[in-house]
């Protein structure tokens, strides 16, 4: 309970927090974006390791499986949000969150999760494929952000703007 109640509430709090005190900026917004998806996360997982009843692990561990690739992808939008300022193309949304369709339209299917081994006591779910998938796209997301961050710092030649992309994308690649 410790390890995701206390980053349920420092991430809620810390997301309220930025959101609260810059609610205009598409930056902040997107944060707590990820903030909310993270802490939609947290609970679900925190519900998989506290409940017994199988209703509720289904439901929750198709949460999970959700909302994992979307952190990921607001993290890549907000890669480009702060190190560009501004905001990206329609062409790159779409390409950013297109891929997320295919978890979207699977989630409650046997694509996530076939069913369950009652026989130990961690209820080993069998997962389906749409599982690997979304790590297939974690995968992706999580290199695309390095390749915009080494092609944004290898453009500029400020100081202070290469600092900022290092330790945004060394920050944001560690929390994925």
């Amino acid at each position: 309970y410790y390890s995701h109640l206390t980053a349920l509430i420092l991430s809620l709090g810390f997301g309220f927090f930025v959101f609260w005190n810059n609610r205009k900026s598409l930056v902040t917004q997107i944060l707590f974006v990820i903030t909310l998806c993270l802490s939609v996360w947290l609970f679900s997982d925190l519900v998989l390791w506290a409940t017994e009843r199988n209703e509720f692990t289904m439901s929750f561990w198709s949460l999970t499986i959700l909302f994992e690739p979307f952190i990921y992808a607001f993290s890549l939008y907000f890669i480009y949000l702060f190190i560009d300022k501004q905001d990206v193309s329609l062409k790159n949304k779409f390409a950013i969150f297109s891929p997320l369709l295919i978890t979207i339209l699977f989630t409650s299917s046997s694509f996530a999760l076939l069913g369950f081994d009652l026989t130990t006591c961690d209820r080993d779910a069998i997962e389906g494929s749409l599982v690997y998938y979304g790590y297939l796209l974690e995968i992706i997301y999580t290199l695309w952000i390095i390749g915009v961050a080494f092609n944004r710092y290898a453009k500029t030649q400020d100081r202070d703007q290469k600092n900022q992309i290092r330790l945004a994308t060394i920050g944001i690649v560690l929390f994925l």
